[in-house]
């Protein structure tokens, strides 16, 4: 195990028992006035953020370097960080956008051209 992937597994178990904490006890909307909780809702799409970038993060890395293995960890690392962090927030995006009741085709396309159009720029 590589150092680098100690604080991608802390934060993958410590953003998995967060998720379960605000799915089992926090209600997303306000008892009193009906309305949505927006810091439970933004906490929410914040773990979710991390929690999946993590995750993709240490997939991408392990795919590349079995395909790879004499390429140097760092350099693979890089780049694994950087697409889990793109997929990551491309994922928080389409949830706000379930969230917010604005989601359609054309929406999903856009974000997807653009997470594309940002991982080929930054490669």
């Amino acid at each position: 195990m590589q150092r680098f992937h100690i604080p991608h597994l802390l934060i993958i178990v410590l953003g998995s028992a967060l998720l379960f904490y605000l799915f089992n006890y926090v209600p997303p909307i306000n008892q009193t006035s009906g309305s949505i909780n927006i810091p439970v809702v933004v906490a929410f799409l914040l773990t979710i953020l991390l929690v999946t970038s993590s995750t993709l993060t240490l997939i991408f890395y392990h795919i590349r370097h079995f395909f790879n293995p004499h390429i140097r960890a760092s350099a693979i690392y890089k780049v694994s960080l950087r697409e889990g962090a793109l997929l990551g927030a491309g994922v928080v995006f389409i949830l706000f956008l379930l969230i917010t009741k604005t989601i359609n085709a054309v929406t999903v396309g856009l974000t997807i051209l653009t997470i594309a159009l940002v991982e080929w720029y930054s490669s």
